[in-house]
């Protein structure tokens, strides 16, 4: 955790998760980001996700053939040409558009306000945002100890 714009605030964090099943999870928050990156990208092995802006528009990207030979191109960098981080080759992935998703912050606080009326289920439930909270803590105590934390959720 850095604080980058002023000292009160914890604006920049990166923090990786691993859970029981062996699955990793990088999260990376930077608050004071001078450059426009996609709001959400998720990296897996079988392809990746992105959404841009706030509006939910995304695709997800995955390799047509998993396994394959390919003869990289030559990339033209500053340092010279190279074929180690050369793209992958575009007919060999598939873009699929997300679906569009309409959202509207107001729907939580109105559930909140019919749930208090007694007309419905909370959508969050408090035991989603504890779990939430014993993530966040232990992030905070892995930043004061410098070492990993187990969390039981």
């Amino acid at each position: 955790m850095y604080n980058i714009k002023t000292p009160e605030v914890d604006d920049y964090f990166k923090v990786v998760l691993t859970f029981k099943n062996g699955l990793c999870a990088q999260i990376e928050v930077g608050t004071y980001c001078l450059r426009t990156l996609p709001r959400w990208y998720v990296n897996g092995d079988l392809g990746s996700v992105y959404i841009e802006g706030w509006d939910c528009k995304g695709a997800v990207l995955h390799a047509k053939k998993l396994a394959m030979e390919w003869v990289p191109e030559v990339v033209q960098t500053v340092a010279g040409p190279t074929r180690t981080m050369a793209p992958r080759p575009k007919e060999t992935i598939e873009e699929l558009k997300l679906p569009d998703v309409v959202t509207d912050w107001v729907e939580f606080y109105k559930n909140v306000i019919d749930v208090l009326d007694k007309k419905e289920e909370l959508i969050v439930k408090p035991s989603e945002v504890m779990r939430v909270f014993k993530v966040m803590e232990a992030c905070f105590k892995s930043s004061e100890t410098g070492q990993a934390v187990a969390v039981d959720l």
